[in-house]
């Protein structure tokens, strides 16, 4: 259930630092950890960008230990909002995406050789795991005061949006570090029981980098011949 409900979300350590005014021009490399053995890399992963004018392309390329490409999401970007999405889920032979004008968002996701469409309109924002960072520096002074925000996110395999929001957790200490700590959470109560909550820390100096995210990584994992979820950390070089 809900198995691209990831869309790109990052899963960072202490030492990365993902800026909103960065976006256009960080390239990021990662490592994601096998929770059971944080030892071991199970994948890694690139960002890179391509901006030009009023738009931005964000790749990111995950491969296993051997170097093999899993997985690949495009997120392009005009006037600093998403615009479109592209994935080719290489684990399980699948690939779709969507686009966005206006306030209608079109999907298409292609899986066991049958491809099918849908669109919605859009009530709420529309975030992907790439821009929740941005988001957050975006509505800082709301989510300081305690406001709950809500957004959308989309879901390619299931062609549809769901409700999600952002929320203010109380201030905690990351590696000897403070760190102003989120929570973005299902709204719905039956879609927290398939995904539990991302939990979101960023650094308190002045410009609030993203310093850490525990959660649902994109890649998934062969368990008794069948690919499954991954809920782990990603560590940044």
């Amino acid at each position: 259930m809900l198995s691209l409900l990831l869309a790109s979300f990052l899963t960072l350590n202490a030492h990365a630092a993902i800026q909103g005014a960065d976006t256009r021009t960080l390239v990021v490399n990662a490592r994601i950890l096998d929770p059971n053995n944080p030892a071991r890399d199970l994948f890694t992963y690139d960002r890179v960008p391509k901006a030009r004018e009023n738009q931005l392309t964000v790749t990111y390329t995950y491969k296993d230990p051997s170097g093999s490409v899993v997985a690949q999401e495009q997120i392009s970007y005009t006037d600093g909002k998403v615009s479109a999405y592209v994935v080719d889920q290489m684990q399980l032979g699948e690939r779709g995406g969507f686009e966005v004008q206006g306030n209608r968002i079109s999907f298409h996701y292609t899986k066991d050789g049958e491809s099918k469409t849908s669109e919605e309109t859009l009530d709420e924002p529309l975030v992907v795991g790439d821009s929740l960072v941005a988001f957050i520096h975006d509505h800082w002074d709301d989510l300081k005061e305690g406001r709950s925000l809500k957004v959308r996110m989309p879901v390619t395999d299931r062609r549809e949006t769901f409700g999600f929001k952002f929320e203010r957790e109380p201030d905690s200490m990351l590696d000897g570090k403070a760190v102003h700590s989120f929570k973005f959470s299902a709204s719905s109560f039956f879609v927290r029981m398939a995904v539990k909550p991302l939990h979101i820390f960023l650094s308190a100096s002045e410009k609030k980098p993203l310093v850490k995210i525990t959660g649902r990584v994109f890649p998934k994992v062969k368990r008794d011949g069948k690919w499954e979820d991954l809920d782990t950390v990603s560590l940044f070089r």
